[in-house]
């Protein structure tokens, strides 16, 4: 798994558990469709919450391009549905 997207500066100071969190759910989502990916995605989001955390606004911009960058069209319109309607976004 190519880690070079962990030198951005926003995720570079991220809490140990929150980039604990997002390298097991990019190693699962890794090459599925949306459909495949998005569970995975609620149980991250899940686990974030139990531990009363979440990906800042600026987080969630750099996951969502991570996890674009080898999506199909269609597939990207719905990972951009879905991040619409999630609060604080």
């Amino acid at each position: 798994m190519n880690t070079d997207w962990m030198n951005n500066e926003a995720l570079r100071n991220m809490h140990p558990l929150k980039k604990q969190i997002l390298l097991e759910f990019i190693k699962e989502t890794q090459g599925l469709p949306m459909e495949k990916a998005l569970p995975n995605l609620m149980k991250a989001n899940a686990k974030l919450k139990a531990m009363n955390m979440d990906f800042t606004p600026q987080e969630v911009n750099i996951i969502t391009d991570l996890l674009t960058v080898n999506m199909s069209p269609a597939d990207k319109m719905k990972l951009e549905m879905i991040k619409n309607m999630m609060p604080n976004r």
